[in-house]
């Protein structure tokens, strides 16, 4: 195998692009409808699969990648409050722009749950250059896994303290988000 470019998690800086490789809550709730029998009319089924073939390729054709992350426990919020905290960055995300399936987003409301904080299986988080950004689109979108992929929000700025994510909301307000507390369905994986 041909040696591909770096991920540069030092490089990382005000208005690197976070990109999320597709919708999120899928496996969360394909699972909970199967394990539950909640009789919940939804098609929706596990994202579950290799990301290794959609990984080589991005890093094989981008340089400017900072990080990749997958969302499974805790979901697309606690895995990025993790890079947060630990990469030392500041970040805000759009929820308008966070791919969710109709599905999920209904069996959400019924439940009461967050798909924010939903357990995914074939997803990942990709923070890279902004000059990049438009290069990773296309390389996501050319693979079947990466068809919904969607830039959801940007590094807003460092920090030598422990960094925090921010949601900005359809209302146009801005809510810090946390690392899930507790499970929010039983462990699935």
């Amino acid at each position: 195998m041909e040696s591909g470019h770096k991920l540069q998690p030092k490089q990382i800086k005000k208005g690197d692009s976070i990109i999320l490789s597709g919708t999120i809550g899928d496996h969360g709730i394909a699972i909970l409808s199967a394990r539950e029998e909640l009789g919940l009319l939804t098609d929706t089924v596990s994202d579950c699969a290799s990301l290794i073939g959609i990984i080589q390729s991005l890093m094989h054709r981008i340089d400017g990648i900072r990080l990749l992350k997958d969302p499974t426990r805790g979901g697309l919020a606690t895995a990025l409050v993790e890079l947060c905290e630990d990469f030392h960055f500041n970040c805000e995300i759009d929820e308008e722009s966070i791919p969710i399936r109709d599905d999920v987003h209904g069996a959400c409301d019924i439940l009461g749950f967050d798909p924010l904080y939903l357990a995914n299986e074939g997803k990942m988080i990709l923070l890279v250059d902004s000059k990049k950004e438009e290069q990773a689109l296309q390389v996501l979108k050319s693979h079947p896994l990466g068809e919904n992929a969607a830039v959801i929000g940007q590094v807003t700025g460092t920090t030598h303290s422990p960094g925090k994510l921010y949601l900005k909301t359809p209302l146009g307000t801005t809510r810090r988000l946390q690392r899930l507390a507790g499970l929010m369905l039983p462990r699935i994986c």
